[in-house]
């Protein structure tokens, strides 16, 4: 039946070429045209490969590629490795044997291989679905669309693509001009921090509940996070969102008041980009609300302040001050007025936000932020999956204090892994990790092979896919993968960005605020090539950020 296919698709190609000028090539329907000649279609593919092809994706126009996409002689589309994803929501991964892997989002994959171009690099017989050249590695989206039933049209005579699948590659959906959770019934009470310096504690708190609302109204204890937090700190000494990740990625918390136990595991947060307000309220109309920090002149209510209008209720600043206060937005309202500010910004428009000074500060301890504002926005944290403290029997972990710092040999990726011993018989069904770039592509091993020896490392590949926004995430292993008691075990990822950088989360002692960091509790690794590993509590006196979550069998 796979010949038979492959073979039709061959003599539509053929028959679509005599019909290109007027009319669409499609990767599904027919298409019409008047006959050309194969001089014509010669000209066309030329004058596309020199000047570009316009492409659109559900409407959307990806100008910024027009120059990067290049068309065979047989009409094949080729798409650079590196933009396939976001044009078509499909990835490409190292596999087994250096082999590659095409993977869409519903995890369906298929062996992609690797296939060579003609010596003189014209592009003329594509036999497969990767196409290594000499500029880049394309791949073959033609074949591709249909291995994966991606509709498309390629309008030659127009220079045009047209894709459509389930993602709008914008990333933007339609939202309202103004929103707010408070409206909507999806916040806790306001609570007061009092004079103490736990702002960034009611923020995470807050933001967490949120996500439950109005399912679930449930107050969690700050207290129990700064006093379980692992870093050396006391109500006075400040925090920030990494201590509070850190605390619910570790299962530490949230607690209730007058519980000393997790009552629900956090599986993953999200890092909207600094300034991505369209991802901000997305997360908030979707998730929750989203931690932010600004910068503040007064620390409680009653306190005169240049930058907060108290008639109003709003606030707004524009110096360059770095944030000391965390709040959470928890709305919006693209048209909030700006002489409404006590100082007016350039733009109308603000963030609602909830603040953790009681009810007497803002109006019932809410109050408005200028989307001008210096620094709202830039630091961000949505808690995107909150489960319930049942989801996995076993946590496996050295990263107790979370992401304080990035590893990796300024590269566009990086392997990492850690090395664990099961205490019962039980089965690998979760790995988490930090991702530091948009669209950061992922595949996760393992391995039973002892990283330390040096010898080249034997891995089983169980899945991959591409990570949006950057944050914590928590991966489920699709397939089970059985580990008996007292058996050593490593989960390895490779991760890869766009740019070159450092990607690997780690933990590590970098002042007197994480003196609680124990170098002694794991055994991680990284590698450049994913064959040898060197050991990074020996070689950087760092754990690595990467847990696995197992169930008992």
């Amino acid at each position: 039946m796979r010949i038979l296919k492959k073979l039709l698709l061959v003599a539509l190609i053929i028959a679509a070429a005599a019909f290109f000028l007027n009319g669409d090539i499609a990767g599904t329907g027919e298409n019409k045209g008047d006959e050309t000649s194969k001089e014509d279609i010669s000209r066309a593919v030329e004058r596309i490969n020199k000047e570009g092809l316009d492409i659109f994706v559900n409407g959307v126009s990806c100008h910024d590629i027009k120059d990067q996409v290049r068309i065979s002689k047989g009409l094949d589309i080729l798409i650079p490795k590196d933009d396939i994803t976001r044009l078509t929501g499909l990835t490409v991964y190292a596999g087994m044997n250096d082999t590659l892997v095409l993977s869409d989002r519903n995890g369906r994959r298929m062996e992609a291989g690797k296939t060579a171009y003609t010596m003189d690099g014209d592009l003329h017989e594509i036999k497969g679905i990767i196409v290594p050249t000499p500029e880049k590695t394309y791949v073959n989206f033609s074949k591709a669309a249909e291995e994966f039933n991606i509709d498309y049209k390629l309008n030659i005579k127009e220079g045009s693509l047209s894709v459509i699948y389930g993602k709008d590659p914008s990333g933007k959906e339609d939202l309202p001009s103004s929103y707010s959770m408070l409206d909507a019934g999806r916040l806790t009470e306001i609570r007061s921090q009092g004079n103490q310096s736990t702002c960034w504690a009611y923020a995470a708190t807050a933001a967490v509940e949120s996500v439950l609302m109005p399912d679930e109204n449930m107050r969690f204890s700050e207290q129990h996070m700064i006093e379980n937090s692992g870093f050396n700190i006391t109500d006075s000494s400040g925090g920030d969102q990494v201590m509070a990740l850190s605390y619910y990625a570790s299962w530490k918390g949230p607690v209730l008041y007058g519980s000393g136990s997790a009552e629900k595991h956090i599986q993953e947060a999200l890092k909207p980009a600094a300034k991505d307000y369209d991802a901000i309220k997305r997360c908030i109309y979707i998730s929750g609300g989203v931690e932010s920090s600004i910068y503040s002149d007064i620390t409680r209510t009653g306190e005169d302040s240049d930058y907060y209008n108290d008639a109003t209720r709003s606030y707004y600043y524009n110096g360059h001050n770095e944030p000391n206060h965390d709040i959470v937005i928890v709305g919006w309202d693209d048209d909030y007025p700006k002489e409404n500010f006590y100082h007016a910004p350039e733009h109308d428009g603000a963030f609602l936000c909830r603040n953790s000074w009681g009810k007497a500060f803002g109006e019932e301890g809410y109050f408005y932020i200028s989307y001008d504002d210096t620094n709202i926005g830039i630091y961000n944290t949505v808690y995107t999956s909150v489960d319930e403290p049942d989801n996995y029997d076993n946590i496996y972990q050295s990263d107790l204090l979370g992401f304080i710092g990035a590893l990796g040999y300024e590269e566009r990726f990086i392997w990492i892994a850690n090395s664990y011993i099961t205490e019962n018989d039980e089965t690998l069904k979760a790995v988490s990790f930090y991702t530091t770039d948009k669209d950061e592509l992922y595949s996760i091993y393992i391995t039973k092979d002892d990283l330390s020896s040096g010898n080249t490392v034997r891995k089983e590949f169980l899945v991959s896919g591409i990570i949006e926004t950057p944050g914590y995430h928590t991966v489920t292993i699709p397939e089970e993968v059985e580990l008996s008691y007292g058996e050593s075990f490593s989960v390895v990822v490779r991760l890869e960005t766009k740019e070159e950088g450092n990607q690997a989360a780690v933990e590590y002692n970098s002042s007197e605020i994480t003196e609680g960091f124990d170098i002694t509790d794991g055994e991680g690794y990284i590698s450049s090539d994913g064959k040898s590993f060197e050991n990074t509590e020996k070689a950087y006196k760092c754990n690595i950020c990467l847990k696995a979550f197992t169930d008992n069998r």
